[in-house]
Order: C-alpha cells, then structure tokens, then sequence
C-alpha cells in the first residue's frame, strides 16, 4: 500500500465502522475486513459527509476534495500519502496550488 511506502500509518486514512473516527476527512469502511469492503463512508469532523459509496476508487477520491473544499491541512502523520493520491486525482489542482504559493512568496 502507499502509505506503507511512505512510512505512514494507513489506519489514520481508512478506518473500520467500529473505530472512533478522528476530525480530519477519513474513509470508514462497512463490514469486518477494511480490505475487502463494498461499502465506505467519508467522515470529516465526526460526521458522516457521505454515506453509502459502493467504490474504492470514489472513496479515495472523496477525502482529497475534502480536505480541499474544507480548506484542513494534511495530518503530519499522513501528508506524503494526501499529497501523492491529490497530485495524482487531481493533476490540475496540484499544479494550480505549486504556483500559487510559489508566487505569494
């Protein structure tokens, strides 16, 4: 997995229905193996935002624009894993933020 790669901890990003869910957006996985799920939710700030996604690939998507749209910075715990699947799902907005904060400065 990516986070494994990174060195980063993938229960902080996709969590099983049982587990107290933190404040950042997070993936919340319906049924006894976070692995082989059919159903996710995404929670940000310990609520349900949506409910009911049938695809993984959605559901990998959806934090990022969560954390985009809500304007929450990447836990230290899970940056490098957030800024890869953004720069990847997103190409545009990845590029658009580079040059923006590289002209504030």
């Amino acid at each position: 997995m990516l986070c494994k790669y990174f060195h980063e901890d993938p229960n902080e990003l996709l969590l099983k229905e049982d587990e107290d869910v933190p404040l950042n957006p997070c993936i919340v996985a319906h049924g006894p193996d976070v692995l082989t799920s059919k159903r996710f939710y995404i929670f940000v700030d310990k609520k349900c935002t949506f409910d009911y996604i049938n695809s993984a690939l959605e559901s990998v998507t959806l934090p990022s624009a969560c954390y985009y749209v809500f304007n929450v910075r990447y836990p230290e715990e899970l940056s490098a894993t957030l800024e890869l699947l953004q720069s990847s799902t997103f190409p545009d907005l990845s590029e658009s933020l580079f040059w923006y904060v590289w002209f504030k400065r």
